[in-house]
């Protein structure tokens, strides 16, 4: 049997189903029946058509994962090249946002179906950053205590 692409079987079987050649069964039965046809050759055909990987090409595979370290910190590797090196290894990322304030959840879903969890502190935000520190307020506002209670002893007397 010649496997041809799913798509000429498709042709194929709209063009009979046009030209009105039935045999005695129903047109919707005929229809599901070649619709089942169809899928059986698609899938013989995706089959017929994957690529199997010969031991030399594994073997470069893995010689190439071996040298991703030197590779990544190499100074001639640029950012752009180690982005595009992260979305071949990294299928998808969902975050949230983790119960503990100012903290997200980062799940990373790798190619080869291993899945990373990491725990991202969030920066403060601008107000906190340019708050001073609780010890230095407390500080200033003793010694501005201090002061009126002076104050108020010279102007008693």
């Amino acid at each position: 049997m010649k496997l041809r692409s799913p798509s000429e079987g498709i042709k194929k079987s709209i063009l009979e189903s046009a030209g009105g050649q039935h045999t005695g069964t129903s047109a919707g039965t005929m229809r599901l029946v070649q619709l089942q046809d169809l899928k059986k050759q698609a899938t013989e055909f995706q089959l017929q058509e994957a690529r199997v990987a010969t031991p030399e090409q594994k073997e470069k595979v893995l010689a190439l994962a071996r040298d991703l370290p030197r590779l990544w910190h190499a100074p001639s590797t640029q950012a752009k090249d180690r982005k595009r090196m992260l979305r071949l290894l990294i299928k998808d990322i969902t975050v949230e946002k983790a119960p503990q304030e100012k903290q997200l959840l980062v799940h990373i879903r790798w190619q080869g179906g291993v899945c990373s969890h990491l725990r991202v502190q969030l920066p403060p935000n601008m107000a906190d950053r340019v708050r001073h520190p609780a010890a230095l307020v407390n500080r200033v506002r003793g010694l501005s205590s201090e002061l009126e209670r002076c104050t108020n002893r010279r102007s008693t007397q």
